[in-house]
């Protein structure tokens, strides 16, 4: 019900409830107004149904009375007093209307106690959400993709080569001028230990080599072919190298066997043919008394003599005690100073060898004695040698 609706019903029932002793209840209480005939059309309307327009009676009859409302006072009005309207004022003049509340800044009227509490207004930060689709770009809740890292720098195979072959000569101005890549830095560092000389040929420029490697980012405890590189520091009695690899440990070492690899690749350096066409050391041990232990190292071979070296290890540096050439190298019954007496056979000609035995001073083999065999057919031909005992060149 408005507030109009609820003036006007209130000056309706104030006459009523002030006469309402000498009338009864029914006229008190107003029937609606009947609609025109012209409004009761329809298809339950009398004028559509003559049943029912033979049993309704018609208005105003004495039939209809009953029904028919009561006229009341008439209803007031704007342009003032309606006629016919009592002349005595209602007992209290109904309150006033309150005012209107003043519309809001945005020009909407206010809201009523029953509405919904209106929304706080958009700040622009939300109009900027609303104004932008979400997942795009400008939408604050998408995440800010990580900076993309820098793509590592191609290394060429010649740049590669180049800084192996720097690690391998230990030639630190070439490894500080030396390519860098993520990987490189560990290559260059096995390049290098593979390429360590031993003792005998230290410089001291090694070290500084290795201190640019490990300044680069190569790791210390790197395996080389298999082996810890302090391990084979240890065989090539390369103290000055084990400080940098591992500072304040006890000295590591390796299997027997790898031991041995380490030092035969090591005693090749010996000679510049001590190597196969695989690149192998041709060194190997050789026992030289009952209790010594040495190594043959073989050098540039012919049709078939090769250079023969005896090498001993003596105060942690190799000690070449026997060169000569020869296709074969055997130790013999007799023993001096500790060691064995060595026969060494060579070729000399399509049917001459020369047979030469070696005997240890103390300090190295000397020729002792010298024979040449000559191998002839006879006409029925057999094989018949023939051995002539010369003096040695450098015999006492």
């Amino acid at each position: 019900m408005t507030l109009r609706s609820a003036l006007l019903l209130l000056a309706l029932l104030a006459p009523l409830a002030a006469g309402a002793q000498d009338r009864p209840l029914a006229a008190l209480v107003p029937a609606p107004p009947m609609a025109a005939p012209d409004a009761m059309e329809g298809p339950n309307s009398p004028a559509a149904d003559p049943a029912r327009r033979a049993t309704d009676p018609e208005p105003g009859t004495a039939a209809s009375r009953t029904t028919d409302p009561v006229p009341g006072p008439p209803l007031p009005t704007n342009d003032g007093p309606v006629a016919g309207a009592p002349d005595h004022a209602p007992d209290h003049a109904p309150d006033p209307a309150p005012d209107p509340a003043p519309a809001d800044a945005t020009g909407a009227p206010p809201s009523s106690p029953g509405d919904a509490p209106a929304a706080p207004p958009a700040s622009p930060a939300d109009a900027t959400a609303r104004a932008t689709p979400p997942g795009s770009a400008g939408d604050p809740t998408t995440p800010t993709p990580a900076p993309a890292e820098a793509a590592a720098p191609t290394l060429t195979d010649e740049a590669r080569e180049a800084a192996l072959d720097a690690a391998c000569a230990a030639d630190p101005a070439r490894i500080a001028a030396a390519a860098q890549a993520p990987d490189l830095a560990d290559a260059m560092f096995a390049a290098f230990v593979a390429c360590l000389p031993g003792l005998e040929d230290a410089t001291p420029a090694q070290p500084e080599a290795l201190r640019l490697l490990l300044a680069r980012g190569a790791r210390p405890d790197a395996s080389v072919e298999g082996d810890a590189a302090a391990g084979i520091a240890a065989v090539l009695d390369r103290d000055d190298i084990l400080g940098l690899l591992a500072p304040g440990t006890p000295q590591a070492s390796l299997p027997p066997d790898r031991a041995a690899h380490w030092m035969r690749r090591r005693l090749a350096r010996l000679n510049a043919d001590a190597t196969d066409d695989d690149g192998d050391p041709k060194v190997t041990p050789f026992r030289l008394g009952p209790q010594a232990e040495g190594w043959e190292v073989r050098g540039l071979c012919g049709n078939a003599n090769c250079e023969l070296l005896l090498v001993v290890m003596e105060n942690r540096r190799p000690r070449i005690i026997l060169e000569d050439s020869g296709h074969t190298l055997r130790p013999a019954r007799t023993t001096n100073r500790g060691l064995y007496d060595l026969t060494i056979q060579a070729r000399s000609g399509a049917a001459t060898h020369t047979l030469t035995t070696w005997r240890y001073d103390g300090t190295a083999y000397r020729r002792h004695r010298c024979a040449t065999t000559t191998v002839t057919q006879d006409p029925r031909g057999r094989e018949r040698s023939r051995t002539i005992n010369n003096r040695c060149a450098d015999a006492p």
